[in-house]
């Protein structure tokens, strides 16, 4: 059981807004899921996750949220995934804690990449 923990973990989120200033979070997390794997959990699971502010919070205020709103929606996919399979004969499984620094490095350089035009 202690090649569980060893699970190769995926996590991948997106932001977006509304006209209103509602904040929405996508985002999944995928577990051992590769075609190839030979052992554990397979698991894809993702989730939309709806923020709202009260009226007069400032947008420096929305930006300091915003990595607390990616935090609170990757932690209830963790929830769900730990409760999803803890009625299956492998047991609970619950994904290692998540460096949000990192994770947010991360989606930033991706999204650099995909911003850079290609020079030939």
């Amino acid at each position: 059981m202690s090649r569980m923990n060893e699970l190769p973990v995926d996590i991948d989120f997106d932001i977006k807004t509304n006209k209103e200033g509602n904040l929405f979070v996508f985002s999944k997390v995928q577990i051992n899921n590769q075609d190839d794997a030979d052992f554990g959990y397979s698991i894809f699971a993702s989730g939309a996750t709806l923020f709202t502010f009260m009226e007069g919070t400032d947008d420096k205020e929305k930006k300091i949220l915003i990595g607390s709103a990616v935090n609170i929606s990757i932690t209830n996919l963790r929830n769900f995934i730990c409760n999803a399979t803890s009625y299956y004969p492998l047991g609970s499984f619950s994904f290692h804690s998540i460096d949000m620094n990192a994770l947010f490095e991360s989606k930033a350089k991706k999204k650099e990449k995909l911003n850079k035009p290609d020079l030939i």
